[in-house]
């Protein structure tokens, strides 16, 4: 364990942690709704510190992230922990440590670890993902600078649920970020994750679109009868044109039955196919979909001609269609960062 940051400490040996918007107050012995940060004795505590859960190689379409890097690996890193209790999380096993049935125990991986597993599997990229990156916020901060210093590009893959100071230190090692955002009614979100996180969301989103340096894209899993109106999803896409432009890539997912959520039943195509034209009728030129099997949704196309950019059959991609970030057929410029 190590020292946490960005917390107070008040009256009585009681500790505010000001990490994310939650604003734990956490009493001694106590833990924070995360369930990875400890109160001892009057000081705040991460117990993940280098802790990992899983180790895994993965596309990087996977994340997801359509338009950076293409077609290429990435060192997946996840620990225990989360900010938010997602009724229907599938990482629920090391997201909510307090399930039964849930991990409680993670391996030791130190920086040096990560980028010697980056390299003996001829990684130069890395993400922080799985369960959520912020309750694990010093180990990120300090394998962001490690990994960066080595030369590896860098990923978060997060709910979007941290308060701006913590995310300002982070973003300056940041190349990449997929972000959900869940719903677009304060209600459909409290329903989802217990939190009441669109606004704060919709705060981190628009912070980090700002940043030249971070390449965004945006995350939704439509799960049936919880945020799957046509009026919300309306909302939502026109909120990513307006205050993002068309050009971010927004992922809509499907919804696996699980946990609290598991008598639902799996999205329906026709309302994946709902949300994809909501989001083109809204001007968004790069809408995709997830979860889904040989689906023309995965594919990228020129938003000038329309020809294919990128043929994928998900999570693989099978061929890209531009040289020197140009669109083969019409030369226009393509929203994709590659080599």
């Amino acid at each position: 364990m190590i020292e946490a940051k960005y917390y107070e400490k008040l009256a009585d040996k009681v500790v505010k942690c000001h990490i994310c918007p939650n604003e734990c107050e956490i009493k001694k012995d106590r833990t924070g709704y995360c369930q990875v940060r400890t109160n001892i004795e009057g000081v705040l505590y991460t117990t993940t510190y280098n802790k990992v859960s899983i180790v895994a190689i993965d596309p990087i379409e996977k994340k997801p992230l359509f338009h950076f890097y293409p077609g290429k690996d990435i060192l997946s890193l996840s620990s225990l922990g989360c900010n938010m209790r997602c009724k229907h999380c599938i990482r629920y096993k090391i997201s909510q440590p307090d399930r039964p049935g849930a991990k409680r125990v993670a391996d030791t991986f130190t920086a040096e670890d990560m980028i010697e597993t980056a390299q003996e599997n001829q990684c130069d990229m890395v993400a922080w993902t799985y369960n959520e990156p912020v309750v694990w916020y010093e180990y990120v901060l300090d394998s962001l600078k490690a990994a960066k210093e080595a030369g590896l590009k860098t990923v978060i893959v997060t709910n979007g649920y941290i308060n701006l100071e913590p995310l300002k230190e982070w973003a300056k090692y940041i190349d990449a970020m997929s972000i959900d955002l869940k719903a677009f009614s304060e209600t459909s979100y409290k329903n989802l994750t217990d939190v009441n996180g669109l606004e704060a969301v919709k705060k981190t989103i628009k912070w980090v679109h700002a940043q030249p340096n971070i390449h965004l894209e945006i995350v939704t899993n439509v799960v049936t009868t919880m945020n799957d109106s046509e009026a919300e999803l309306k909302a939502l896409a026109k909120w990513i044109k307006d205050e993002l432009g068309d050009k971010v890539p927004w992922h809509i997912t499907s919804f696996t039955p699980m946990l609290d959520l598991h008598r639902l039943d799996p999205t329906p195509l026709e309302t994946i196919e709902m949300a994809v034209r909501v989001g083109k009728e809204a001007g968004l030129k790069y809408v995709y979909t997830g979860n889904l099997i040989y689906n023309e949704h995965e594919n990228t196309y020129c938003p000038k001609c329309s020809e294919t950019l990128i043929h994928r059959v998900y999570p693989d991609v099978l061929t890209k269609n531009y040289t020197d970030h140009k669109c083969n057929n019409c030369g226009v410029k393509v929203d994709i960062i590659d080599v």
